[in-house]
């Protein structure tokens, strides 16, 4: 649920009405005004503009090393643009918003369960509650082969600063939450560290590597050797 559109509208009708409504008719309204807002701002005609080429971890280094592991099948969820479409061999790009993916779809919505040798969450799995972020982080697991890599770039929580971000839920990320949800989603969290795309308060991001689960441990070590 977007925690900025519930506390406005929770506080609004509490001053203006004297009451609160009820959870069941709230969460129906914040959801239907946050898939709004995130349409308005992530679509193709949204002031939201991709920046992957910047980012010290999720630029052009991910490509190589998503590209040496030679996958048969990549998911990019939230692809937006489709930017890594071509530079990323046998990549399918979805997004629920970006008429430019392969596919406009939500990521709830996928059914493909354990068949994408990567996924990629860049930027994708960074809106809403907790229990949201959990919801979608176990979907974007499950649709990752056992003993495949999910590539992450996630948000600490920072609003952008670009008319229209004003009400989109940022969640608070950090690396801590980034191990502790690998554990708990049966991963392993091979690396993390920070992914600026640009040197001020704005520009911090958290980049992440999982595997998921098999033989965790052989699987890391087998990884570390090869230099990621």
């Amino acid at each position: 649920m977007n925690r900025k559109i519930r506390d406005a509208l929770e506080t609004f009708c509490k001053s203006n009405f004297g009451f609160t409504p009820d959870k069941a008719h709230l969460t129906t309204l914040v959801d239907d005004l946050d898939r709004k807002v995130m349409h308005n701002y992530f679509g193709n005609k949204g002031n939201w503009k991709p920046d992957n080429k910047n980012f010290s971890a999720t630029g052009d280094a991910l490509i190589e090393k998503v590209n040496a592991l030679n996958p048969d099948k990549v998911l990019d969820i939230g692809c937006g643009y489709n930017l890594l479409k071509g530079k990323i061999q046998n990549l399918w790009g979805i997004d629920p918003y970006n008429t430019l993916a392969d596919e406009i779809i939500d990521l709830m919505d996928v059914r493909l369960d354990g068949q994408y040798d990567v996924v990629l969450c860049l930027g994708s799995i960074n809106f809403g509650c907790e229990k949201e972020i959990e919801r979608k982080i176990a979907k974007a697991v499950s649709l990752c082969k056992p003993s495949g890599n999910l590539f992450w770039r996630v948000n600490p929580g920072i609003t952008h600063s670009r008319p229209g971000a004003e009400w989109v839920d940022f969640f608070e990320w950090s690396p801590k939450k980034l191990e502790e949800f690998a554990e708990q989603h049966d991963c392993v969290c091979v690396d993390v560290q920070e992914d600026r795309w640009r040197n001020d308060d704005q520009g911090l991001r958290y980049y992440a590597h999982w595997v998921r689960n098999r033989d965790i441990q052989a699987e890391a070590l087998s990884l570390q050797n090869m230099g990621f």
